[in-house]
């Protein structure tokens, strides 16, 4: 009898991690399967700079180039490592996100159990890793980033500070921007925790983040990405629309579906019953706020990604809703109040609700895709057939096409030459640092996509370059025909 006690409580024990393990890998081969073909334009610089690296080139874009254009680092040594051993950049990139967007929603739902609030984190469970926003980042570093933030925040809650600072370390190498959690929970131990203060924690996390900070001052001039200058500059740009503008109109746009406004119904009452009942949750909200108020501030312009972290507190605040229904059901109970769970049912049938709308979506995202993919990776694979491999090519868009052409890049965008960038202030559009960039670095090759440059292409490249080749629009996916000028010989 002892014995089958023993066993029955090493079962319990053992549970929770079983449950987990399957949790992960299920979640984990379901969500790659369905976005196994997920591509986006951004990434494909940081796979650039992954396979560079893996070919001994350095850390570069263009190789001998040594500028900082990704504000990822953990996630480039990982992926030249995968390319070290054959494999896939792309898919282990894409394999790695629904990893870790698989952990996410476990980190979400021990958070719960942590704050006492265990029906927000079944809810966090059920709903992050098919958050519509958090699945089209598939493939980046932002689903790596929000897990490693979250495992940090676990561990500061259970208050074993040593872990939280390797995780938030490592949060910041995957992006630099987890620095704005280090920094709300470093003010909330000084105000908060009436503890010494862990020095050892600190120690770790500098131990982890020196060193990179010194070889990219060394490397790079700055361990700052040139791409945080170009976003602005691009924020400048009459077509663009800023961080907080971009926030208001997803917020609206996606408020005509009906399951977003239930959701929007929770989220308010969660953080309403977090300030009364929750309020471990403020940690939450409070690295949100800061995230937004310094995101805004910066001028940046918008980009999906950038609200992967207000999303990730969007669905935390829904599960705290549901925890506040749960909450008042046992109110009523407790009081005999209510003869029937009322409020239970109803958080039940909300939360069913939502879930049904939100994996209704994943196939709508799954279909939707980048639809430039096709056409940028067709041009690509033409340049690297048909030009030398030292042949400087310019387009405005430089991550598919300069994966596959493995050309050295000049980008009209000013991501990769950070003296592109100032030529967009105030600027219609990014036409007039097109110009710019090709009289400076002259490319030569110029590849435009149909319409996208009207002046540039009938004032200059159709007078002073021949174009060599066109590819036909893929209607109806991509209506649209890619173009490739030349224009200069040699490198002269």
């Amino acid at each position: 009898m002892h014995v089958l006690f023993s066993w029955s409580a090493r079962l319990r024990l053992l549970f929770p991690w079983i449950g987990g393990a399957i949790y992960l890998g299920a979640l984990t081969v379901a969500i790659y399967t369905l976005f196994a073909d997920w591509s986006y334009d951004d990434p494909y610089i940081v796979y650039r700079y992954a396979r560079n690296l893996a070919n001994g080139q350095g850390f570069v874009y263009n190789p001998g180039e040594h500028v900082l254009s990704v504000t990822t680092i953990l996630l480039p040594l990982l992926l030249a490592g995968a390319s070290r051993l054959g494999l896939d950049i792309p898919q282990v990139a894409r394999l790695s996100s629904a990893f870790f967007l698989a952990c996410g929603g476990l980190l979400l739902w021990e958070l719960g159990r942590v704050f006492r609030s265990r029906a927000a984190g079944w809810v966090c469970l059920a709903l992050y890793p098919i958050l519509p926003l958090m699945l089209t980042t598939l493939g980046s570093e932002i689903s790596m980033t929000l897990a490693f933030c979250l495992a940090a925040l676990v561990c500061y809650a259970r208050r074993r500070y040593n872990l939280a600072s390797l995780f938030l370390a490592l949060a910041t190498l995957a992006r630099p921007d987890s620095l704005l959690l280090g920094g709300v929970l470093f003010l909330h131990y000084l105000f908060w925790i009436n503890e010494p203060f862990p020095w050892k924690a600190a120690a770790i996390f500098a131990v982890i983040l020196v060193p990179w900070v010194v070889f990219a001052w060394l490397y790079f001039g700055s361990p700052i990405p040139v791409t945080l200058m170009a976003k602005q500059f691009q924020g400048t740009l009459t077509i663009s629309q800023k961080f907080a503008p971009g926030l208001l109109a997803l917020v609206w746009s996606n408020l005509r579906q009906p399951y977003f406004a239930a959701q929007a119904i929770l989220a308010a009452c969660g953080i309403l019953f977090s300030v009364y009942q929750r309020r471990d949750w403020a940690l939450l909200w409070g690295w949100s706020v800061m995230y937004g108020l310094t995101y805004t501030l910066l001028g940046v312009s918008r980009y999906f990604w950038y609200y992967a972290p207000l999303a990730l507190s969007w669905i935390a605040a829904v599960g705290v809703g549901v925890a506040a229904l749960v909450d008042l059901r046992e109110r009523l109970m407790t009081a005999r109040k209510a003869s029937l769970p009322i409020s239970g049912i109803t958080a039940s049938f909300i939360t069913l609700f939502v879930f049904v709308c939100q994996a209704q979506s994943v196939w709508f995202v799954q279909e939707r895709g980048d639809l430039r993919y096709e056409s940028y990776r067709a041009v690509g694979e033409w340049l690297r057939e048909n030009t030398s491999a030292t042949s400087k090519v310019g387009t405005l868009e430089v991550g598919i096409i300069g994966y596959y052409s493995e050309r050295p890049m000049v980008d009209f965008a000013g991501l990769i030459q950070p003296e592109v960038a100032p030529q967009l202030a105030n600027q219609d559009s990014y036409e007039g640092a097109a110009r710019w960039a090709i009289d400076r670095y002259r490319p030569e090759y110029v590849v435009l996509r149909e319409d996208v440059f009207p002046t540039l292409e009938a004032e200059y490249l159709t007078q002073y370059c021949r174009r060599v080749f066109t590819l036909p629009a893929d209607r109806p996916r991509y209506p649209w025909e890619m173009r490739i000028y030349q224009c200069f010989s040699g490198n002269g």
